[in-house]
């Protein structure tokens, strides 16, 4: 367990990558303590001791109730008025660290939707792992992540599509779409770290459970990482980021 392999080599891999994803969501759910370390929130509360909250303009993240499209726990994010206002949401401990040994997995299911006086296209998201959390995480235009930072996250742009970003300080690869977003879509968005040679590491993305082209991470530098969710409105109304769950998985030794 936790050492580099012959599939990390490969870890391009999509039928490789989606089998180590959901052997570390079981892991996850059942593992062994002294193995992994493990978070799960299917979101039946929401609790503010248990997580930091921040924005220009902010709105108050709570739980929604059961509609009949949002059936289950869900946490809604929303935004103010205004454009360009944002609320961002973080654990409060920076749980995860890419190291040179030990796998990771995060996933999280998403939707958007707007108050009654607007569409749901006008927002960005971003949900992931990241090292910084502050206000203007994403850029008022055109809704992209900040240039600078260590994180692993995936990124709704204005009028566009899910990117895949995964950044060590200001070195940064994009994938503008990892997932060709369709407006009120709800999607499943996960990624599979590997430590690979222990030097650079790979990033796979999941979408719906299928995985997509792996991108190399230098693990030097790294900071440690904390759960990251939040929205930013493009227009004058209200727009609501909505969590189903989130989960992360790592692989350790203790």
């Amino acid at each position: 367990m936790g050492t580099a392999s012959l599939g990390d080599a490969v870890a391009g891999n999509a039928t490789y990558g989606a089998h180590e994803a959901n052997r570390l969501r079981n892991l996850a759910m059942r593992g062994n303590p002294s193995q992994r370390y493990a978070y799960f929130n299917d979101f039946a509360n929401y609790n503010d001791e248990d997580w930091d909250h921040t924005g220009g303009g902010a709105g108050t993240p709570a739980p929604t109730d059961a509609t009949a499209t949002l059936v289950g726990g869900w946490l809604g994010i929303p935004t103010g008025s205004s454009d360009n206002d944002e609320t961002y949401v973080a654990a409060k401990a920076k749980s995860f660290f890419i190291n040179t040994t030990d796998k990771m997995y995060f996933e999280t299911r998403v939707t958007n939707t707007a108050n009654a006086s607007g569409a749901t296209g006008d927002a960005s998201f971003v949900v992931g792992l990241a090292s910084v959390f502050a206000n203007d995480l994403l850029v008022d235009t055109p809704g992209t992540f900040i240039t600078t930072a260590d994180a692993i996250v995936f990124v709704l742009e204005e009028n566009a599509n899910v990117a895949f970003v995964t950044s060590n300080n200001t070195t940064q690869t994009r994938t503008a779409s990892a997932y060709a977003w369709t407006d009120a879509d709800t999607v499943t968005l996960g990624f599979l770290v590997l430590p690979n040679d222990g030097v650079t590491a790979k990033c796979v993305p999941l979408v719906n459970g299928v995985a997509g082209t792996a991108h190399d991470l230098t693990i030097s530098g790294l900071a440690a990482m904390r759960i990251l969710l939040g929205v930013k409105a493009h227009a004058g109304y209200v727009q609501t980021l909505n969590v189903d769950w989130v989960l992360g998985c790592q692989e350790i030794d203790r």
